[in-house]
């Protein structure tokens, strides 16, 4: 009946959010009815909010998301991150926060911080540099690293900084599957264009594929 399969998708919606209800008390759960893209863009326009989760989706979490155009138009017009959950952890216990060049004012190392400091779990911030970069370079990513650190622990949140060399998605697939992190943090690249540069073959679209734990896509600043 209608109302068992209700009672069916708000059990499996629980078990999505169950560990943030562990660690962050103020959580409501609605369900809608109606086409997915009108009921987020009424949902956001009535309200504020954080953060916008897709729960598991299928086998596949790429074929299921891109298709639908869920990614962009969330980060794009709604403005908000997108936290893919493919499976569903106990808790969260670190984060890896993804970052381009480790400037500290960037919109995906706060929110990072900000989830750390709330839930009030570790940090490791990481850059990937390619193959042959220059001193001067590697001088600049560590000063904004280390900007980047003194700004998470004035949050009191324990941070680690880590630069890994070489192709960016095989080297963040590594750190992963090196040391046990329970949730990612990434930024959201932008064409020039201004809308997301989501397709399967994409650094994120790839990522998606792969990773079996928690992505944060954070829209950035321009």
């Amino acid at each position: 009946s209608g109302r068992d399969q209700e009672a069916e998708r708000r059990k499996s919606i629980e078990q999505v959010i169950a560990p943030f209800r562990n660690q962050i008390s103020q959580i409501s759960l609605s369900l809608f009815k109606g086409s997915a893209l009108g009921v987020m863009f009424g949902e956001i326009q009535d309200d504020f909010h954080d953060i916008f989760l897709i729960g598991p989706l299928g086998s596949n979490t790429t074929e299921h998301i891109m298709p639908g155009r869920i990614l962009p138009v969330v980060l794009q017009e709604m403005g908000i991150p997108v936290m893919v959950v493919p499976r569903v952890p106990q808790e969260f216990r670190s984060i890896l926060i993804c970052t381009g060049a480790g400037e500290p004012g960037k919109s995906d190392i706060r929110f990072g911080g900000r989830i750390a400091h709330r839930i009030g779990i570790p940090v490791d911030i990481l850059h990937v540099q390619r193959q042959g970069t220059n001193g001067t370079e590697k001088k600049r990513v560590k000063k904004n690293l280390d900007k980047a650190k003194r700004m998470l622990q004035a949050l009191q949140v324990e941070t680690q900084t880590r630069v890994r060399t070489g192709e960016v998605f095989e080297e963040i697939v590594r750190e992963t599957e090196e040391k046990s992190y329970d949730l990612i943090v990434i930024g959201a690249p932008f064409t020039k264009t201004g809308t997301p540069e989501f397709h399967p073959t994409s650094l994120i679209g790839r990522l998606l594929e792969k990773l079996k734990i928690p992505v944060i896509i954070v829209p950035m600043e321009e």
